[in-house]
């Protein structure tokens, strides 16, 4: 019952989390139509362009926004999933099998052998073992990497391009100030 509360407050808090982060998008966003000139007409059969523009009211308005987003999109789940994935591996660590053989009969054989003074069988089954507590270790880091290496790039676009880095990181030979008619 008390794990059912505290993980239905933790989902509820990611909703409101995930609607307050957006919710400023909504006021400051205005729809613009542009028409669009008699050849793009006739070749597509589109008379006009409709763009969502946002309009903060202040310069450094998306600028502000996007540090948020970065924060409550980037940063805290990365350092969520970090401490969760730390925690599953210190709660591993401390289980008393961890880093032993599952199988009962191989870890009888390993006993009977470690009492005979054979050890090299022994020794091939702690090295199974250690694979396989490396293996987990490596999965749960590479969840937390690939995490960050899937969010970092568009975050760090969008608090670039904020910064004004527009015309540097899409200029062209033929267009210096770069071409914004994608956006």
């Amino acid at each position: 019952r008390h794990k059912t509360v505290i993980t239905s407050i933790c989902l509820l808090s990611v909703w409101i989390s995930a609607f307050s982060s957006a919710a400023p998008i909504l006021p400051n966003t205005k729809l613009n139509i542009v028409p669009l000139s008699q050849n793009i007409y006739s070749l597509l059969g589109i008379k006009e362009r409709a763009y969502c523009m946002e309009n903060w009211g202040y310069k450094q308005g998306r600028l502000v926004y996007s540090l948020l987003v970065l924060c409550v999109q980037f940063l805290m789940p990365s350092i969520i999933l970090l401490l969760a994935h730390v925690r599953i591996y210190l709660k591993l660590t401390s289980l008393p099998f961890w880093g032993q053989s599952r199988s009962p009969v191989i870890r009888e054989e390993t006993e009977i052998h470690a009492l005979n003074g054979e050890n090299h069988k022994g020794d091939q089954k702690k090295m199974s073992a250690s694979k396989r507590s490396h293996k987990t270790i490596y999965l749960l880091v590479c969840v937390v990497v690939l995490f960050m290496c899937s969010w970092f790039p568009l975050n760090l676009l969008n608090v670039l391009l904020d910064l004004g880095f527009y015309s540097k990181l899409f200029s062209t030979a033929t267009s210096p100030e770069g071409d914004d008619s994608l956006f």
